[in-house]
């Protein structure tokens, strides 16, 4: 069931009057029990509801969701509810627990030591124009990469998927296509034994913000982002780097210094500074 669709089913709930429920609180879903999937693929859901206080500031709700002609979609035997105050709300959003959802950026120094003798990447899709611009050698994608090693071509120390550019279509249609082919780079690198350590970076432009104040113009490949931060974590022993940009770099080397002097698995490049991501949760110790 899609996420969205069971939270508007959700929304039916504001309706209920319970007993004992004060007019200035909200009931907020707090515990899940007994909940059954009966059929998938519903574009639209009729909600029954029923809602009884079961405690000091508690509410149990029973929920039975159907499809637009009738046919049961899921049950849900059972959703503790719990009492908050508007009060309560405005002063959890003043806590620190909103940080550890939250990326902090700070500077990272790159060596300028030995750059020029570093190997220079082999960047893999995109229109072919920052390879052309760098002067660095272009495939069109992992398949290509692979029938050059079948070929006997040299392994490549590192490749840069180039996703600066907008994919074309609706922010819809083009943040699926930037999903699916980042799915399909990285199952890929990581089913290809040849490339085990190679090390890998994702370049993308205007797909994170680093300030309060700085937008988001690539939102289309901000999934990506997620994309390679759950294979990150299924992978720890690949070096699978993720870079945003402002502006096309200017420097092939750039690129190479990226990955070989810094251990940052997360940089963003602005106006020529370089930053490093670290998430609260990895700060606290929660992660």
């Amino acid at each position: 069931m899609h996420p969205a669709l069971l939270d508007a089913a959700l929304h039916v709930l504001t309706l209920a009057q319970v007993e004992g429920i004060s007019d200035g609180s909200v009931l907020l879903p707090f515990e899940w029990s007994d909940v059954s999937l009966v059929a998938t693929g519903a574009q639209e859901l009729r909600v029954c509801a029923s809602v009884e206080r079961s405690g000091e500031g508690e509410a149990l709700a029973v929920l039975q969701l159907a499809d637009g002609n009738g046919r049961a979609v899921a049950r849900l035997g059972g959703l503790r509810l719990r009492e908050a105050s508007d009060a309560q709300i405005r002063e959890a959003s003043r806590t620190e627990t909103q940080h550890l959802y939250r990326l902090d950026w700070r500077p990272v120094g790159l060596s300028e030591g030995g750059a020029p003798a570093l190997a220079l990447p082999l960047i893999v899709g995109g229109d072919g124009e920052l390879a052309k611009h760098l002067g660095l050698d272009h495939a069109d994608s992992v398949a290509a990469v692979v029938a050059r090693l079948d070929e006997g071509g040299a392994i490549p120390s590192q490749l840069v998927f180039d996703h600066l550019s907008e994919p074309a279509g609706h922010v819809l249609a083009a943040t699926h296509a930037t999903a699916e082919r980042g799915l399909a780079e990285l199952q890929g690198i990581l089913g290809e034994a040849r490339l085990n350590e190679t090390a890998v970076m994702w370049l993308t432009q205007g797909a994170v913000a680093t300030g309060p104040d700085e937008g988001a113009s690539g939102l289309s490949r901000a999934p990506l982002w997620g994309l390679v931060r759950s294979a990150r974590a299924e992978h720890p022993d690949r070096r699978l780097q993720l870079v945003d940009v402002d502006a096309p770099p200017a420097d092939a080397s750039l690129l190479s210094r990226l990955t070989s002097t810094t251990s940052e698995p997360e940089l963003a490049l602005r106006h020529g500074a370089v930053s490093g991501a670290t998430a609260g949760a990895r700060r606290s110790g929660c992660g």
